[in-house]
């Protein structure tokens, strides 16, 4: 481990994970990206330190009862698209933040931040 705060970007938009992925790790992250329900609970098996998680990739009952058990442990960021009831779906998901999108890199990046300084302190970036 390199000390550098890790997000997991949970998107089964492959461009979108990618283009998440490579900007994440320019803003000085470890970043890394699963497409799929079954490599998002493997990947929870080792917690990331922030969750970036697109809604579609987390509508079964076994990714929810997981990210139901990281608790308050890792905070979650649900990246919304279309007409979702976000109230009813971030709570279910445990979402700490959601971002509606599209979103800007600034805003992105600043929630990031907020929520790592949030669960831990403030960070160096």
């Amino acid at each position: 481990m390199d000390g550098r705060a890790t997000v997991l970007v949970a998107d089964d938009d492959a461009d979108q994970r990618e283009l998440l992925v490579e900007l994440l790790g320019g803003e000085g992250y470890a970043p890394s990206g699963v497409g799929s329900p079954g490599a998002l609970l493997e990947a929870l098996a080792s917690p990331p330190d922030v969750l970036l998680l697109d809604l579609h990739g987390a509508s079964s009952p076994e990714v929810e009862a997981r990210l139901g058990a990281l608790g308050r442990r890792r905070p979650v960021l649900v990246l919304a698209s279309g007409a979702v009831d976000l109230p009813e779906h971030g709570a279910r998901l445990g979402a700490d933040a959601v971002l509606q999108k599209p979103f800007g890199l600034d805003e992105l990046f600043a929630t990031v931040r907020q929520l790592l300084r949030a669960r831990t302190g403030p960070q160096p970036v």
